[in-house]
């Protein structure tokens, strides 16, 4: 299985910081890899950062019979877009990747394995479901 993290926004100091910290949550785009999807209603986990509250999530699924599920999630507020923000972006984006998985449309096992994968190296716990 593959994740993808984009963001579709006019927020050029997001995108900004989501590029400069590419490198670093790349372990997040790999974090199902080897994970077998062909049971599953889809192959890509797409998160898509959108500019919308800080905890909007919203399940769009798949389209027209293609394999790829998305979930549009809010830009966090809640963190400095600079430089001395980084760890806590990247963070964000793994607690947004876990609430994503947390909701889709998977296997419980397979969830449960890519959460933990998340919350070892990210040091991630989502206490509850975040608001629509």
């Amino acid at each position: 299985m593959d994740v993808s993290i984009t963001a579709v926004t006019r927020n050029r100091g997001f995108s900004k910081s989501l590029i400069r910290v590419a490198k670093r949550i790349d372990t997040l785009r790999t974090i199902a890899e080897d994970i077998d999807s062909a049971d599953e209603p889809f192959d890509t986990l797409q998160l898509v950062f959108a500019d919308r509250a800080d905890d909007y999530i919203e399940l769009v699924g798949t389209k027209g019979g293609d394999r790829l599920f998305q979930v549009k999630v809010g830009i966090p507020t809640n963190i400095s877009l600079k430089r001395d923000g980084d760890e806590d972006l990247i963070k964000e984006v793994a607690k947004r990747l876990k609430e994503a998985v947390k909701l889709c449309p998977l296997a419980e096992e397979k969830k449960r394995i890519i959460m933990k994968r998340i919350t070892e190296p990210f040091g991630v716990t989502i206490a509850s479901q975040v608001g629509r």
